[in-house]
């Protein structure tokens, strides 16, 4: 199914591609508490692109409907509300789940404890912004705040209405950015910070490190609907590629050849993917529910943790990490099905009664949103 030509049915191709991220994601985090050391066991510890992939897929879908959509009043506003509302509901019961499994307490991702400021920035969608709060009550939630923080800019970028290789201008300004000022600028006021370790996340992790791969899915956007290559933006990529490999041999933090090439590795399969319109019912339901598996697989790989405890199970035996992986996996669609039943759509139900007060001029179409559901 084309993804620019298909008007109001899903894309069978996006979900796939959500479910090879939420899968590559689970695996990482189990690799992560159940440490099996072995060649097979390996590539899981590259599941965490998932997110980056998520991203990549997130840009393609915002540009499709912003332009199903062109037709409406207030694009901007109701752009605002729509992914808002479908991600406020889900991330709110989050944030009380994960408090009442893990009280409040000190970590890396909670190096000052959880007390009120953690609780309100990551209600308001603000905890990106500090190095405290990044990743404190949510595990994996930073993700989901850095998301938020590229809704403000959408509007304004899509409007733009560039080739692709503007947007991969704009990304690369945005990653020049970062690694000549950003990071050092951080890396200097952070200097006395108590927890080095959380800084270094929250440099890794903060908006101007992270930006650009939406940029990157909006090129590819650009590029799927145009009738041919950009071989400008193809340079931009490779001259992107040369300066990272640059500023890693001369020393400069966050340079990161080693993110960005499967960054846009990722780029060119999701290409291919929607290209031919390949899927695969299987992960394509996976991605079709990804938004409430992934706020919801931390807590399950918690309880699964806790059982091989109480049975005496190691966490180090191969057999243990394929188990814990399968049962994750499993349990994570089960309760995702439930949670986008009982709580995403109604959260999403919220955006179009709030859309529904201010009219709408033209077609009506529905989403599908980067979390895999239609709205």
């Amino acid at each position: 199914m084309s993804l620019i030509g298909a008007r109001t049915e899903r894309i069978d191709s996006l979900d796939f591609l959500r479910g090879i991220a939420i899968s590559g994601v689970i695996a990482f985090h189990t690799l992560g508490i159940f440490h099996a050391d072995a060649w097979f066991t390996k590539p899981a510890a590259y599941g965490f692109f998932g997110v980056q992939l998520f991203f990549i897929v997130s840009a393609l879908t915002m540009c499709t409907m912003w332009d199903r959509r062109r037709a409406e009043d207030h694009p901007a506003l109701k752009f605002y509300v729509r992914r808002l509302c479908r991600i406020a509901g889900p991330f709110w019961i989050a944030i009380l789940l994960y408090l009442w499994l893990a009280p409040p307490g000190f970590s890396d991702d909670a190096p000052e404890g959880i007390g009120g400021p953690e609780v309100i920035s990551s209600a308001l969608f603000l905890h990106t912004l500090w190095v405290p709060w990044i990743n404190s009550i949510v595990p994996g939630g930073w993700s989901i705040g850095i998301e938020v923080l590229f809704y403000v800019f959408f509007p304004l970028l899509i409007r733009a209405n560039g080739a692709p290789r503007f947007y991969l201008l704009v990304g690369l300004m945005m990653y020049l950015t970062n690694v000549f000022l950003v990071q050092p600028a951080g890396v200097h006021l952070l200097s006395a910070y108590a927890n080095q370790v959380s800084v270094a996340n929250f440099l890794d992790r903060q908006f101007f490190y992270q930006g650009p791969v939406f940029l990157i899915g909006i090129a590819l956007y650009k590029q799927i609907k145009a009738a041919s290559t950009d071989w400008l933006g193809m340079a931009i990529v490779i001259v992107w590629l040369l300066l990272a490999f640059f500023a890693k041999s001369v020393g400069f933090r966050g340079a990161s050849p080693g993110f960005w090439l499967p960054v846009f590795s990722m780029a060119l399969l999701a290409y291919a993917i929607i290209s031919i319109g390949f899927s695969w019912k299987p992960l394509a339901s996976l991605g079709g529910i990804s938004y409430s598996v992934y706020l919801s697989h931390f807590a399950i790989l918690f309880c699964i943790s806790a059982a091989f405890d109480w049975f005496s199970l190691s966490h180090t035996e191969v057999s243990s990490f394929f188990t814990a992986l399968v049962l994750a996996t499993l349990a994570s669609a089960v309760v995702g099905r439930f949670s986008r039943r009982l709580i995403e759509e109604p959260s999403s139900d919220v955006g179009r009664w709030i859309i529904s007060r201010y009219g709408t001029r033209g077609p009506i179409t529905t989403e599908i949103s980067s979390a895999g559901r239609s709205e």
